[in-house]
């Protein structure tokens, strides 16, 4: 965001929500585009139909995307970068002016002495919470990215609320994470809530699945619908 001029080409790391937002802005400047994603698919997490939909629509507006790449290194010659990777299991090589690391975060709280504080953490930094947003030392509570995923604003806010809630008073209010709703904010955006079918089958529960087109749906032109009962 702190880019002096647009680029004529930028390559961005990563197929999940802030690099396709990322991607599709950029696209929409005039940029050309390449996303690069290590999975088989955008936005793994989601529905595969919801994957393949969204990548079909990035794709019509001139968006190259480019699934199971794995980067092994980075160079710059002049003003072009040079990205080497793996694409299921053959080298390729991708050139740009610009490089967007979109590859996830981290809970940042190295250096604010929580070991001193007695506050447990994890092997990510992430700080450990009950339901009630209460760390590991009885006077301290900790709410929004400090924690593991999910990393979502609304989550972050809720979790705000619970903890002061439950800081300032006996009322012992506890954080639900079975149905966070949360959105992909591209052109068409892409949004969900609850499991998705993998997700319940792994968890040994039975589901019906059923898709439609969003050509169905009133001042819809493309796109998928897609939910789990």
């Amino acid at each position: 965001m702190q880019l002096e001029r647009l680029p004529g080409s930028l390559i961005v790391i990563g197929g999940r929500a802030i690099g396709l937002e990322f991607a599709q802005m950029f696209a929409h400047f005039g940029v050309t585009v390449t996303v690069l994603q290590r999975s088989t698919r955008i936005v793994p997490d989601e529905e595969e139909e919801l994957s393949d939909e969204l990548k079909s629509c990035l794709e019509g507006e001139g968006l190259s995307i480019q699934t199971g790449v794995i980067p092994k290194a980075v160079s710059r010659k002049e003003a072009m970068i040079s990205l080497e990777a793996q694409q299921n299991g053959a080298k390729r090589s991708y050139q740009a002016e610009v490089l967007l690391l979109a590859t996830g975060r981290r809970p940042n709280t190295s250096g604010l002495g929580l070991e001193r504080a007695g506050v447990q953490v994890g092997d990510r930094g992430e700080i450990t919470v009950n339901a009630e947003m209460q760390t590991t030392a009885s006077h301290i509570w900790a709410a929004g990215d400090v924690f593991d995923e999910p990393m979502l604003e609304t989550v972050a806010a809720k979790e705000g609320a619970i903890a002061g809630a439950n800081a300032l008073s006996s009322k012992k209010r506890k954080m639900d994470f079975h149905a966070v709703p949360h959105a992909v904010f591209t052109t068409p955006q892409l949004a969900s809530v609850g499991l998705t079918g993998q997700k319940a089958r792994e968890q040994g529960r039975s589901c019906r699945f059923s898709t439609i087109s969003m050509t169905q749906v009133p001042g819809q032109r493309s796109a998928t619908m897609t939910g789990d009962l």
